[in-house]
């Protein structure tokens, strides 16, 4: 992508070249070994293989389930990849089928909401509140465990919305699955759509936007409106006025 110099690219280069020179050795000395001591049994280990005393598993019991994982974890992230870069999940039953192989043996604990706290970065308080003032709205879990912050676009603002996507990935807010079009009034309107992870010390920013249920100005704003959080409620509701400027 030419983020490297030449130099760095060609030791990128050298130092993967060498890694697979020293994984082929690897093996062929394992596989070496084998043959060498199977084919022609020293005396030390009775002249016969495998030697004497010694169980061999059975081929097709554990070895072949683990060469299985193995081979089939493989296609799995291959085909994750492949779905997730040119956009062609389906939501049928092979998604489904690729999806569980990849996820459940290797499932990790998600983060709970409580564990996530502040305080936070100034960029992105900026970025949510900015937007909150725009299209932007923020829901708090009824059971009260956070808050997270809920993003709405047109399909003819789709670019941007990836841009603002990526900004808050960047920062470790949201997920790193790209929002993708979605119909909306049976059919007849396309959207883009995304929220941030859910924070429980996102709450004091539900609590200022709504009242009783009523979204708010809050008078702390003007803390919050940077050049950039200016320019993203601008792209939301600003427009330009012809001979007066930006409004």
């Amino acid at each position: 992508m030419g983020d490297h110099t030449k130099e760095v690219q060609s030791g990128l280069t050298i130092g993967v070249a060498l890694f697979i020179v020293s994984e082929i050795f690897a093996f062929l000395s394992i596989f070496w070994a084998f043959f060498h001591s199977s084919l022609a049994p020293a005396i030390e280990i009775g002249a016969s293989w495998p030697p004497f005393g010694i169980e061999v598993l059975d081929p097709f019991a554990i070895p072949l389930l683990n060469t299985i994982l193995l081979l089939s974890s493989g296609d799995c992230l291959t085909w994750i990849f492949e779905f997730y870069y040119k956009n062609i999940w389906t939501g049928g039953v092979l998604d489904l089928v690729v999806a569980s192989n990849l996820v459940l043996p290797f499932n990790l604990p998600r983060y709970r909401s409580t564990s996530r706290i502040g305080p936070h970065y100034f960029n992105i308080l900026s970025l949510l509140i900015s937007h909150l003032l725009g299209d932007a709205y923020a829901y708090k879990d009824p059971r009260d465990h956070g808050t997270n912050i809920r993003f709405y676009y047109s399909i003819i603002n789709s670019n941007y919305a990836l841009y603002v996507h990526s900004l808050i990935f960047e920062l470790g807010y949201s997920s790193s699955v790209k929002p993708s079009p979605l119909f909306r009034d049976k059919g007849t309107r396309q959207i883009v759509r995304f929220n941030t992870y859910t924070f429980s010390s996102f709450n004091w920013i539900y609590e200022a936007f709504y009242i009783n249920g009523v979204k708010v100005i809050p008078d702390f704003i003007e803390e919050y409106l940077t050049p950039q959080g200016l320019a993203h409620w601008i792209m939301d509701d600003g427009c330009i006025v012809k001979d007066r400027g930006v409004k």
